[in-house]
C-alpha cells in the first residue's frame, strides 16, 4: 500500500514527474511534524538536510548589519529552501534563519548528499531547484522593491493578504512588534495603522491576534 507520505509528495510536486525520484524521497527522507515558533535552522549552523513542506508554513530570515532579523519569503507546501540547498553544496554555513508559522507544520528532509546525486540522476530534480532558485530571486527582487517605492501601508495590507492566502485561515496570531520586523518598520507605525484598517472594517484586533474580515487588495 502506498505510503500516506509518498502520496502527498506525489500531488504536490507532479513538476517532479518521476515515481523513482518521488519514491527515493520517500524512502530517504524523514517524516516530521514541527510546533508553531520551533526554530529550525539559524544564522552559522552547519546545513546537512534539505527540507521539502508537505504542509503548513516556515518563515526565513536573514540577519542585517545591525542584527536585526529581515524577513525575506515564506515556504508553503511543495517548496523547498534554496538557501539551505546552496549552503549543503557549498559547504558552507547558514546565512539564514527558519521559523515555523503554523502549528503542526509538516515537513520531509533528507541528506543533502543524496540531493547531490539526484541533481544528475534525475532532470525533473533539477528542474525543480532551479525552480525553487528563480522563484525565491524573484520574491527578494519583489522585497527590494517593496522596501523602496512602496509605501508602509501598502506593505502592510500586502503582507497581510499574503499571510491569508498562504494559511487560507482568517485569523493571524502575531504581535504587532513581529509584523514591524517583518515590514522592517518600527511598532508604533504598525499598531497605527492595523488600528486604521480596523477602522475600515477590513480587519478586527485583538491581543497577538488579527482577525481578517475583508482585506482591500
Amino acid at each position: 500500500m502506498e505510503s500516506e507520505t509518498l502520496f502527498k509528495l506525489k500531488k504536490l510536486l507532479p513538476v517532479l514527474a518521476n515515481r523513482k525520484l518521488i519514491e527515493a524521497i520517500s524512502d530517504n527522507g524523514k517524516h516530521m511534524l514541527l510546533n508553531e515558533g520551533q526554530l529550525m535552522m539559524d544564522y552559522g549552523q552547519t546545513i546537512r538536510h534539505i527540507p521539502i513542506v508537505i504542509d503548513g508554513l516556515i518563515k526565513i530570515m536573514s540577519q542585517g548589519e545591525d542584527g536585526k532579523d529581515i524577513f525575506l519569503y515564506y515556504l508553503s507546501s511543495g517548496n523547498t529552501c534554496p538557501s539551505s540547498f546552496s549552503s549543503c553544496m557549498s559547504n558552507s554555513q547558514s546565512t539564514i534563519k527558519a521559523i515555523v508559522e503554523e502549528e503542526n507544520t509538516e515537513i520531509i528532509m533528507f541528506p543533502s548528499e543524496i540531493a547531490e546525486t539526484w541533481m544528475t540522476e534525475f532532470p525533473s530534480w533539477n528542474n525543480y531547484i532551479m525552480n525553487s532558485f528563480q522563484n525565491r530571486f524573484k520574491r527578494l527582487l519583489d522585497v527590494v522593491d517593496e522596501i523602496a517605492y512602496s509605501k508602509i501601508d501598502e506593505r502592510l495590507v500586502k503582507y497581510l493578504n499574503k499571510k491569508f492566502e498562504l494559511t487560507g485561515q482568517k485569523y493571524i496570531n502575531t504581535t504587532h512588534q513581529q509584523i514591524a520586523n517583518d515590514l522592517n518598520s518600527s511598532r508604533e507605525v504598525i499598531s497605527r495603522l492595523l488600528k486604521k484598517i480596523e477602522n475600515m472594517n477590513s480587519i478586527k484586533l485583538s491581543r497577538n491576534k488579527i482577525t481578517i474580515l475583508e482585506l482591500p487588495k
